[in-house]
């Protein structure tokens, strides 16, 4: 049978798994890759067949046939449907055809995987692969020396001015001051803290909180240099303050996200639940966000718009999940939780990505799914990844 006859017979949820095999070698093959791409994009374009609630039987094909395989594996995520469409217009046909493109692509990848036509290469073997990233992270409190926490345990607290782990153990620290502390996470590292308000702070990978180990006065203030999600705990008479370079978040009590990495050139705090006035010096007086909503400061303004949050706080669930972005984005949020570096043509980073894959999987499986969905080929140099087209 025709390579587009199955294709069709897939999309139409008439493939059997003697068949599905079938499409996954022929389309594992590079070759063939230009071809899969027409396919999918002649078939999205006949009428409006896939937008609204057609959409979700789509996906739910997907689901059946590809995704339920696939998420036991834990590389790649549910690609969602028709709420975003509805309610964010993203879910036009280029973006329908890449989510395709990213299920059909890590479908291909574990097959050829698990059929062994597809080995790993030199550079990615089992004794050399790199892992994702886990629970580390190191603690200074006040000037006394860094302390490396124990990555078995699930987070810090602070209580009554003293830094233990969740489950009650004591962190001896050797500070005669005791005013203040660090919290940092490398590369390939992230951490949570509850802090002495009952605040919980998932802090991901290299990035800083410094905290008072008692809030006094007005106000409760930290600051943030890379990316946190918050649940503040609620106090009207003591509002709670997040600086990022010179932006200031204050809240009374609320869930948010802040991404304030220097890298990006640029600082988004997500609103999940709540409100939040942002400002920054230089900028156009407090904007006040609502929950959906996103503040992005850059080029000295705010731009406001409303996001799907699941987009920017994913990270915390163990999921890389981008829309509408550029390859070279997501390649820095990889770059940080394996402790790698990408080297390759500026050009590729002009690539757009949309899709959700797993922060909790070896790097040369998610690799093997770029190399599906961007043609892109990697090769592993210690922990600098060349790429090529």
């Amino acid at each position: 049978m025709e390579m587009k006859q199955l294709f069709l017979k897939y999309m139409r949820n008439e493939i059997t798994q003697q068949e599905l095999k079938e499409l996954f070698r022929y389309f594992g093959s590079p070759e063939n890759r230009e071809q899969l791409d027409a396919l999918i994009y002649r078939e999205l374009c006949k009428e409006d067949r896939y937008e609204s609630a057609a959409l979700t039987e789509l996906f739910t094909t997907l689901d059946d046939k590809v995704l339920c395989q696939i998420k036991s594996q834990g590389i790649v995520h549910d690609m969602e449907s028709s709420p975003r469409a509805q309610n964010y217009r993203i879910w036009k046909r280029i973006a329908i055809a890449a989510a395709l493109l990213i299920v059909l692509a890590t479908g291909i990848a574990l097959f050829l995987r698990k059929e062994n036509t597809h080995p790993p290469s030199e550079e990615f073997t089992q004794l050399s692969d790199i892992p994702p990233g886990y629970n580390r992270a190191i603690l200074t409190v006040g000037s006394g020396t860094p302390l490396e926490l124990d990555s078995t345990k699930t987070g810090i607290q602070i209580e009554d001015g003293q830094v233990q782990y969740n489950d009650g153990t004591v962190i001896e620290t050797s500070s005669k001051t005791r005013q203040y502390a660090v919290l940092s996470t490398p590369n390939g590292g992230n951490y949570t803290i509850t802090l002495p308000d009952g605040t919980i702070v998932w802090l991901n990978a290299a990035s800083t909180l410094r905290y008072p180990l008692a809030f006094t006065g007005d106000s409760r203030e930290v600051v943030l240099d890379g990316e946190a999600y918050f649940e503040v705990h609620k106090n009207h008479k003591q509002p709670f303050i997040v600086v990022s370079h010179g932006q200031r978040v204050t809240v009374l009590g609320t869930t948010f996200n802040i991404n304030a990495y220097l890298d990006e050139g640029e600082i988004a705090t997500t609103l999940v639940e709540g409100a939040v006035e942002v400002t920054k010096q230089g900028a156009d007086g407090p904007q006040r966000l609502y929950p959906g909503q996103q503040a992005v400061f850059k080029n000295n303004k705010f731009d406001i718009k409303p996001v799907d949050v699941e987009y920017y706080t994913n990270w915390r669930t163990g999921k890389f999940t981008f829309d509408r972005v550029k390859l070279a984005i997501v390649l820095r949020h990889i770059e940080r939780w394996y402790d790698v570096e990408f080297v390759g043509s500026s050009t590729i980073g002009d690539i757009p990505f949309w899709g959700s894959l797993s922060r909790e999987v070896m790097l040369s499986e998610l690799l093997d799914v770029l190399t599906l969905n961007t043609g892109l080929t990697f090769k592993r140099e210690g922990r600098k990844i060349m790429m090529k087209p």
